[in-house]
């Protein structure tokens, strides 16, 4: 399972998609997480990655894309997490339908 700011930074990833991402131009975009521990931890089963010349520091750098295993995980963490919320509903729903049961 992935925790909150992999699936931060994998969302970022979903916003440029299919482009591939420059690591500062991404903490620029996320300044309150460690996004290059992050991406070492999500490369290679989340991440793609190639190399590209970045001008500012004139030398090549890695530069990392979401990848379809990516997107996955990041759809079966909105699959889970409307689970959780409609099962949630129903509960509170069937509570509230006892406690007036209780009463009337």
């Amino acid at each position: 399972m992935l925790s909150k700011d992999s699936r931060k930074v994998l969302m970022q990833f979903m916003q440029h998609k299919p482009d591939y991402i420059f690591v500062d131009d991404l903490q620029n975009e996320l300044p309150n997480i460690d996004v290059r521990y992050q991406i070492e931890y999500l490369y290679p089963d989340y991440l793609d990655r190639s190399v590209q010349y970045q001008e500012g520091k004139n030398e090549i750098v890695g530069v990392y894309r979401i990848n379809p295993n990516g997107e996955a995980a990041l759809e079966e963490h909105y699959q889970i997490e409307l689970r959780y919320k409609i099962t949630t509903g129903i509960a509170i729903a069937a509570l509230i339908v006892a406690v007036i049961a209780l009463f009337v």
